[in-house]
Parts: C-alpha cells; sequence; structure tokens
C-alpha cells in the first residue's frame, strides 16, 4: 500500500528554497541514484540543492552526482527542509539526522518504512527508490533528461540484481525502456556498477569463501568477514559478496557477517526461497525487504552467529 502522495510531494518541494538531499550509511547505487536523481527534480524546479553523507559517497557510484557530496560534521546546522532517499528509518542516515529539525521528505521502498518524516512517499512494491521517483518526476512533469535517466536505471539496475530478481517485473523492464530510449546507457552502467571489481575485493572475496559454511541441510549458508579481512576495504571492495551463498542451488537463504566492533556485528541476509528475511532481521531491530535485509548484532562475532543462524534456521 502507498504511504502519502505526490500531491504532498510536490507542496514539499514547492515551499522549499533550498534542499538537502541525504541517504543511508553504506550507500548502495539505489541510494546514490536516488540522491543524484532527487538533485536533478529540484534543480528542474528551480530550486538550491547540496548533497550530505555521513561517511561520503563510495568512488564507484560517486559519477552519478552531478555535484560534490559534503561529508557531514557537527558544524552543520539544522535545515528547513530535507529529503531522505531509500532510508526505511532516519536512523539509517546516522548523525546526518541531527540536519532533519524542520521539514523533512521521506521518499522509500522498503517495506519496513512505516513513515517518519512531516511528508512521506512509501511505495513497497517498487523495485527501487529510483523506480518510486519516476513517479515524482511524472508527477512534477520534470523532463527525462539523459543525466537523469541515468541516475534513475543505477537505481534500478543495482536494487534488482541486473534484473534478476523478482522485484524485476514487467513495469520494471517497462520504465527501463523508457530510461534507455532517453539516453541511459544500458552497457556501459551494467559495467561499471555490477561487473568491475577493484583487486582488494577479490582479496576480501577469497577470505570470505574460506569461512564459507552451512546449515538445515544446506539450506542456510553464511560467509563471515572479520576485522582482519575487512582492514583496508571499503564498502566498493565488499559489494556483491553477500550474494555469495545465494548462489549456490539448495541454498534458501544466504547470510554475510560483518565485524565492525568488539560487540558490533553487521547482518546482511538474502533470501533465493519463500523466506521473510526482513521478520528475521526485524527481531534485531533491523529491516528491509522480503527477500533482502539488515541489521546490527550488538554481541561478539561468534554469539552474533550463532543468535542469527538461529533464528534464519526457526525460519527456513
Amino acid at each position: 500500500m502507498v504511504r502519502g502522495s505526490l500531491e504532498d510531494v510536490a507542496s514539499f518541494l514547492q515551499s522549499a528554497q533550498d534542499v538537502v538531499i541525504v541517504s543511508h550509511i553504506n550507500p548502495d547505487g539505489d541510494a546514490i541514484g536516488s540522491m543524484a536523481a532527487m538533485g536533478h527534480i529540484v534543480r528542474a524546479m528551480g530550486k538550491q540543492v547540496a548533497f550530505v553523507h555521513e561517511t561520503g559517497v563510495p568512488q564507484r557510484f560517486s559519477f552519478l552526482l552531478d555535484a560534490p557530496c559534503a561529508v557531514y560534521d557537527d558544524t552543520m546546522g539544522p535545515r528547513s527542509h530535507v529529503v531522505c532517499v531509500d532510508c526505511a528509518s532516519l536512523e539509517r542516515i546516522g548523525a546526518v539526522q541531527r540536519m532533519c529539525r524542520g521539514a523533512v521528505l521521506n521518499i522509500d521502498h522498503h517495506a519496513t518504512n512505516v513513515g517518519y518524516g512531516s511528508h512521506n512517499y512509501v511505495v513497497p512494491h517498487a523495485a527501487s527508490t529510483t523506480h518510486v521517483l519516476m513517479d515524482v518526476l511524472r508527477h512534477l512533469r520534470v523532463p527525462l533528461t539523459q543525466p537523469l535517466a541515468s541516475c534513475v536505471y543505477a537505481g534500478l539496475l543495482t536494487d534488482t540484481g541486473g534484473f534478476r530478481f523478482r522485484s524485476a517485473t514487467a513495469d520494471v523492464f517497462a520504465v527501463a525502456h523508457e530510461l534507455v530510449c532517453a539516453g541511459a546507457d544500458a552497457h556501459a552502467l551494467a559495467f561499471r556498477l555490477l561487473e568491475q571489481k577493484t583487486m582488494q575485493h577479490v582479496h576480501v572475496l577469497a577470505r570470505a569463501l574460506q569461512t564459507l559454511s552451512f546449515a538445515q541441510e544446506n539450506k542456510v549458508a553464511w560467509v563471515v568477514l572479520d576485522r582482519d579481512a575487512l582492514a583496508g576495504a571499503g564498502e566498493d571492495d565488499i559489494e556483491g559478496i553477500v550474494h555469495i551463498p545465494t548462489m549456490i542451488a539448495g541454498v534458501h537463504v544466504g547470510v554475510l557477517f560483518k565485524q565492525k566492533g568488539d560487540h558490533e556485528v553487521k547482518v546482511s541476509l538474502r533470501a533465493q526461497a519463500d523466506v521473510n528475511v526482513a521478520r528475521i532481521a526485524e527481531q534485531f531491530g533491523g529491516g528491509g525487504h522480503i527477500l533482502a535485509a539488515g541489521c546490527t548484532v550488538h554481541d561478539t562475532l561468534e554469539h552474533a552467529i550463532q543468535r542469527v543462524i538461529a533464528a534464519v534456521c526457526c525460519a527456513v
């Protein structure tokens, strides 16, 4: 069910002069694609735009933005109009939420997003947040330029796993056709966002495969990246490793554990069968989609693995 209205989105943007656009920590292609696409939309309305992120933009996605993205610091005060894209909850933007003391527009596609801004437009059945932004730009009659089409396509491409996930519906392919016709270079974007890997990624992948483990008659598989494996690696270098377990025939749920501290473990869950991993993530304070979700477990790495895998096995 759609939460909010396009009329409310239009009213928010029309009332603003300067808009700050933010997204979630550890941003993926949809997060940055949505920020960039929203920037084009806001500028087309004659407004000023600033991009802010807690940690900055990974290099592999930076080409999507047509202006620098500021790394948040405590000197940045509250702003009157902030747009959060691809954030299931306000906490997902990290320290940047301190800027959200005025009007906040929340545009997203996560089913666990129940609304948190003064203005919300959430479409849970959409394949990506950039997919949702197609509704916005059409409603506002913003021209679909080549740069804007490329940003929207980037979010669709990455959040559907290269159009391989179940979210790649007939409507998604129709939108992709429209975007390519508008100038999005499907081949170049696929290579840059899905195929090209860093040397560090190869090293991290090798470490992850050494930890590959199974449970529940091989229906559950997981890999682990401890702090040693993650040393010197950026988010670009870890991208895609979460999908390794679910590529194995017979695996229903795959899990990636990333150790961030002595008592902090980030967990990413992916499903290939009818298992709602968002519900599993919610047990640990996280959320996401039915087939793709995540959470942070504040425990030792060993105990976090035991707890999460036990919850996954109960669901399979």
